[in-house]
């Protein structure tokens, strides 16, 4: 029909692609209902050619949740520096936000803190007309393993093959005691009286074990077996020191996990 009508084929994908995501946030309103605002978001992604452009992020990130026009809906923003200086405007703005593509310690950091800023700036400034937004924090540890062990290869030594398969457990690790560290204390705890949601680590399709107060994605065949053998939920048992020393050997091999996120967010923003 809107072929028909003489609309240009991004026109028609992106009807395509409302209509799903509406239908979907529909689907899951009772939870979003039920949850207070927590829980029972879609995630729509922007254009990633826009990824270096802060200014067209946060445009297109307003456009996206104006015209989806449902109140469970997050807009996924990659965690590039441009990524989160948008975001946390949009966060101002009351826009929720899906920060993606996140894989070292420091990243998280700098995510977490954008979001306090902009909710920070939300809550002083435009709460009284809206709920407060949500964010998440995606880390797709399985893609860092991989990428890590590939570059690990050149390092054929007992120590090497220790690290393999490992350091995305390390991150994640280190992650969850930032997040524990930063959401904690006096400064969070108005912020949460003010109407602040939680912003919550998503492992994305990882074997990551289920920590407190945080979300796994999981693939229709990891949900099966979820649903029959659901996993206890438990703070990490390995100590951050242990972490710390697993990548500082990482270092040592001239592996630089900074340079290795950059290279994958770059694959994620490059045109197929």
């Amino acid at each position: 029909r809107l072929d028909g009508e003489g609309k240009s084929p991004r026109k028609i994908m992106e009807a395509v692609i409302f209509d799903d995501i509406q239908r979907t946030a529909d689907y899951l309103h009772p939870f979003y209902s039920r949850s207070k605002g927590l829980d029972g978001y879609v995630s729509l992604d922007i254009d990633p050619r826009l990824d270096r452009d802060s200014e067209e992020i946060q445009a297109e990130g307003l456009r996206l949740a104006f015209d989806v026009d449902r109140a469970n809906v997050m807009i996924q923003v990659p965690a590039t520096p441009d990524g989160l200086k948008a975001a946390e405007r949009l966060i101002a703005d009351g826009v929720s936000i899906n920060f993606t593509h996140v894989y070292t310690p420091k990243t998280y950091s700098a995510v977490a803190h954008a979001y306090l800023r902009g909710i920070e700036t939300f809550l002083h400034t435009l709460d009284i007309w809206r709920m407060s937004p949500v964010s998440v924090v995606s880390l797709p540890l399985h893609r860092l393993n991989t990428a890590v062990d590939q570059a690990l290869e050149h390092h054929p030594d007992e120590l090497s093959a220790q690290l393999r398969g490992q350091i995305g457990a390390a991150v994640g690790r280190e992650v969850y005691g930032r997040f524990r560290d930063i959401f904690h204390g006096p400064k969070w705890e108005t912020l949460v009286k003010e109407g602040a949601h939680l912003q919550r680590p998503l492992w994305a399709n990882s074997s990551t074990p289920v920590y407190p107060d945080t979300i796994r994605s999981l693939s229709p065949d990891r949900l099966n077996t979820y649903l029959h053998h659901q996993p206890s939920v438990r703070p990490p048992h390995n100590d951050r020191s242990q972490t710390q020393d697993q990548l500082q050997a990482l270092a040592d091999f001239g592996i630089d996990l900074a340079i290795l996120e950059q290279n994958l967010q770059l694959e994620s923003s490059a045109p197929t």
